[in-house]
């Protein structure tokens, strides 16, 4: 008896495991195909600007003692041109955190 409702039991687990396993059909979308010209548009209205924006940071921790001549937002800089002077700040203890840093 209770080989026969285990025999059951796996057969019905086989037959629930075939039927979800078993691939469906799924639905598709056909068209026709014909050879000609492409045509792309872009319908949107907006305003495109071109910007290379870069930041200027130091590898260094320090205070920024002058900016020469005085720098805004959207200035141009020449090449080698210096744009501010730093002094370094005092060095606190050496641990082993900064040692890393330093390397």
């Amino acid at each position: 008896m209770k080989r026969t409702v285990g025999a059951t039991a796996l057969g019905v687990l086989a037959a629930a495991a075939v039927w979800f396993a078993w691939p469906r059909p799924i639905a598709v979308d056909l068209a026709t195909v014909t050879e000609g010209s492409m045509e792309v548009t872009i319908d949107d209205e907006a305003k495109t600007r071109v910007r290379h924006v870069y930041t200027v940071s130091a590898p260094i921790a320090g205070k920024v003692l002058r900016i020469s001549p005085p720098r805004h937002v959207g200035d141009q800089v020449a090449v080698d041109e210096t744009v501010a002077v730093m002094q370094p700040t005092v060095p606190s203890f050496h641990d082993a955190r900064t040692h890393e840093e330093l390397q």
